[in-house]
């Protein structure tokens, strides 16, 4: 299962993201999006979920930016 968030301010803008990946291929998953991350010149922190059996990965951002676009970017 895969899940993002990402809470909006002002009904338009977002500060950050969080995506939960829980499925069996959630460390090739964490791996690609890792890569398409670096590739973008982001950083995000990764968070092992507590059972051990997913991950967060966790997407901070400098300045607000259109809650559309962090959609886009979880997707």
């Amino acid at each position: 299962m895969r899940l993002g968030t990402y809470p909006i301010i002002n009904q338009t803008m977002a500060k950050f993201l969080v995506i939960d990946l829980d499925k069996q291929s959630f460390i090739e998953d964490a791996r690609a999006i890792k890569q398409i991350a670096e590739e973008l010149h982001l950083h995000p922190l990764f968070e092992l979920s507590k059972s051990g059996n997913g991950i967060h990965i966790w997407f901070f951002f400098e300045k607000l930016v259109r809650a559309n676009s962090a959609r886009r970017l979880g997707t």
